[in-house]
């Protein structure tokens, strides 16, 4: 059951790739359109002076020579610009890696930062770096979710597409989905999902669950919130010692961090 809920993070389509490879070809192209108009207006130069030439007995063909190295100018501005271009990218992308490789480390205010999150968690919890990857930073008590009958797990920022409304629109038929997709990796389970109104990552579900299978029983909490600009995905869970009858929930200590988390929680720079 532990292992099922790590790494249900999902990357966001990132265009900035995209957008530089465009941004180069419009800047080629404009550069080329001068060169063509360039060109072509050399070339009626070219023509009345060859005229002009004629009458002077002027054959030297040095206005063919300035368009030739006019168009050198501009193709090596422009690879310079390309290369300038290509190592900003490069270490502007090396920085963000490095920001990342930080996430979910605790600052020396107390604050948690994943993305544009920043919270606080009791002193206890820490990052477990094993079950961390890039897009899901997962928290424990000692920063080892395994040895842990707890764990909090902050997804990163993901981009809003609705999916809010579409589900209180069809909140019957998206809980279904929710119980058939549970249902095949637990034998027992109970689902509830309430609209908790607006946190401070905007509009928020809750969904709670108790599951069971034969070997361990535990407490699922999930929460979707979403703005105008990102979704945001936080999960935490509960393993019981032993094997219980009862549908218990979170551990008090759970419960704390997410009060906490609530509590202290902020957006900074909403948009990605």
């Amino acid at each position: 059951m532990t292992a099922g809920l790590a790494g249900c993070g999902h990357k966001a389509p990132d265009a900035s790739d995209y957008a530089v490879s465009r941004a180069q070809e419009e800047a080629r192209a404009e550069v080329r359109r001068h060169l063509d108009q360039e060109k072509d207006g050399g070339r009626e130069k070219d023509r009345n002076g060859s005229e002009d030439r004629e009458k002077d007995g002027d054959y030297s063909g040095n206005g063919e020579k300035r368009s030739e190295l006019a168009r050198a100018a501009a193709e090596e501005a422009l690879n310079k610009k390309e290369e300038t271009r290509r190592r900003e990218n490069e270490s502007a992308y090396d920085k963000r890696i490095e920001d990342e490789s930080h996430f979910g480390e605790r600052k020396s205010d107390g604050t948690i930062q994943v993305d544009c999150l920043f919270f606080e968690l009791p002193e206890v919890w820490e990052k477990d770096e094993y079950w961390s990857d890039g897009y899901d930073i997962v928290f424990a008590p000692g920063g080892d979710a395994d040895e842990a009958m707890d764990c909090l797990i902050v997804s990163r920022v993901t981009e809003a597409f609705g999916m809010i409304d579409m589900f209180l629109e069809n909140m019957d038929e998206m809980t279904e989905m929710l119980e058939e997709e549970i249902s095949e990796e637990e034998e027992e389970y109970h689902i509830v999902v309430d609209d908790i109104g607006m946190t401070f990552l905007g509009h928020t579900l809750e969904m709670r669950a108790f599951v069971r299978d034969e070997e361990e029983a535990g407490a699922i909490v999930l929460y979707f919130a979403e703005d105008d600009d990102n979704l945001y995905s936080l999960y935490a869970y509960t393993l019981f010692e032993d094997y219980r009858d009862d549908d218990a929930g979170l551990s008090v200590q759970m419960e704390e961090a997410l009060r906490m988390f609530f509590d202290t929680g902020r957006v900074e720079s909403r948009k990605l």
